[in-house]
């Protein structure tokens, strides 16, 4: 893997939450990597299944690394924060319910699941609304960022 490769992926791999590529281009420009090296390495490192796909309740697209090992994201739909969840046993159940009622041989499944982290519900609650936690997000991503870190 080429060093700007390595460091899209790092990018993604190591922060907090799903970022978009418009987030990443800005987050590796000191590091002279552009959008176009950003978005190509994207699309690859996504087909590779070395990023998934994620999307915010408000349609934004963002990536994020999964880490090794079978696993599920828990999305949170304002801010991108992902959790990660193997989900062991219930949807083993599932699977074989399914199974049983379809006929299907099944032999896997893509989960993802989202809902409004702790922090959100907070900042809502608080009076701050969707508007306010898109403030903040954008006030930690430029903060990571100022400290050499992905969002």
């Amino acid at each position: 893997m080429t060093r700007q490769r390595r460091q899209v992926w790092e990018y993604f791999a190591f922060g907090s939450r799903a970022a978009t590529i418009s987030e990443a281009t800005d987050g590796l420009r000191a590091a002279g990597i552009g959008q176009a090296t950003v978005y190509r390495t994207v699309t690859l490192l996504t087909d590779l299944g070395l990023l998934v796909r994620v999307q915010d309740r408000r349609g934004e697209i963002g990536f994020t690394a999964p880490p090794i090992g079978h696993n599920h994201p828990l999305v949170c739909g304002v801010c991108r924060r992902v959790v990660r969840f193997d989900g062991a046993g219930d949807l083993t159940a599932l699977e074989a319910t399914l199974a049983a009622e379809t006929g299907f041989a099944i032999y896997g499944h893509h989960l993802e699941v989202y809902g409004v982290c702790a922090s959100c519900q907070a900042a809502d609650a608080a009076g701050q609304g969707a508007a306010g936690q898109d403030a903040a997000v954008g006030q930690d991503v430029a903060a990571s960022e100022s400290q050499g870190g992905a969002p």
